[in-house]
């Protein structure tokens, strides 16, 4: 651990001893390991639309993913091996869904996924245990999607209900220590809209209302309860709104100007830091803003200003030490200057 000027491209801090490149980290509690591993993914997929009716269309596809690693670990790098694995995996992932027409502007439609999620290196250093009591550690994701669509010349709404269930779920509270295994389930609703004039103004929205529980399936005894609890780091509800406005100049001094002027509230609401839903991640808005021109529609100048009211808030604190100070912001207030040129 090093620290840094909390700025985008901060530097590290001068004055701070630790912070001497020749000195490895300012905390004494590194997890320090020394790993060492292959990977090797082979896919095959196909997907196809078809019409059934008119009005009812069909989509399937197929995923057959074949996953080799090979990977070993020196805890506390004193050079012996103390843990390796090498596996052969395969499995197939499928999709399904249906869309009806209820008129030309109305529609419905309904899909279900069922995937998989390979196992990756960290994967394997914290679930160890679990690997070696014969869990392979393939996540298996199954997600149902039910939803309306209304489509018009200015009116664009998509609501979208879902459910999604992950198994296993690898949660890890301490560097090096065995990684609790959990079911995740949640369920919830998404609405995308979008109102456009013909007078250059639009608006988007995109809003989540979520409800999330943690099952365990297996793990250490001295972890406290973490039935019933709330997905870490994921808010109940969550909204951006999006204006957006397209002006056309005409000719200034013989080039021909376009531009957009667009920007962005997003609100977040509060969330839990790790498993155990004890340090609760206040929520909070931001706010961006923007412009882009356009001339003589080949050169894009474009700039932006991220977090313009200079908002603090964590996005996520360290789910592997409840008391530990850590966590990782939102970005301040920040400004960016883009020149492009497109062919």
């Amino acid at each position: 651990m090093k620290y840094e000027v909390v700025q985008q491209g901060g530097e590290l801090v001068t004055g701070i001893e630790c912070n001497d490149p020749a000195i490895d980290s300012c905390n004494n509690n590194n997890f320090d390991i020394d790993g060492s591993g292959d990977a090797t993914s082979t896919a095959l997929y196909a997907a196809t639309t078809f019409d059934i009716t008119d009005a009812l269309t069909a989509d399937v596809g197929l995923r057959y993913e074949n996953y080799q690693i090979d990977y070993t670990i020196d805890d506390g790098r004193d050079g012996d091996v103390d843990f390796g694995t090498s596996t052969d995996e395969s499995e197939l992932s499928w999709t399904a869904a249906l869309n009806f027409l209820l008129n030309d502007s109305m529609g419905v439609f309904g899909r279900i996924n069922q995937g998989h999620l390979m196992p990756q290196f960290d994967t394997y250093r914290d679930g160890r245990a679990a690997l070696e009591s014969g869990n392979d550690l393939i996540q298996d994701i199954d997600q149902y999607e039910l939803g309306f669509k209304w489509v018009t010349d200015n009116l664009s709404v998509y609501a979208t209900g879902f459910y999604t269930d992950v198994d296993p779920r690898v949660v890890t509270f301490v560097f090096g220590g065995n990684a609790l295994l959990t079911t995740q389930d949640s369920r919830g609703v998404e609405l995308d809209a979008v109102w456009q004039t013909d007078a250059g103004f639009s608006l988007s929205v995109n809003a989540t209302l979520l409800d999330s529980e943690i099952s365990v399936v297996s793990g250490v005894d001295s972890i406290p309860g973490i039935d019933g609890k709330e997905t870490e780091r994921q808010p109940g509800w969550q909204l951006r709104l999006t204006p957006t406005y397209d002006f056309d100049l005409g000719n200034v001094l013989n080039f021909d100007v376009q531009g957009t002027v667009y920007g962005t509230v997003s609100a977040v609401d509060d969330r839990f830091g790790e498993a155990q839903n004890v340090n609760t991640l206040e929520g909070y808005e931001k706010l961006d803003l923007g412009v882009i021109m356009r001339i003589n529609e080949a050169f894009v100048v474009q700039i932006s200003a991220n977090n313009i009211t200079d908002e603090d808030a964590l996005t996520e604190s360290d789910p592997r030490t409840i008391s530990a100070p850590n966590g990782r912001y939102i970005m301040p207030r920040t400004f960016q200057f883009s020149v492009g040129y497109e062919f």
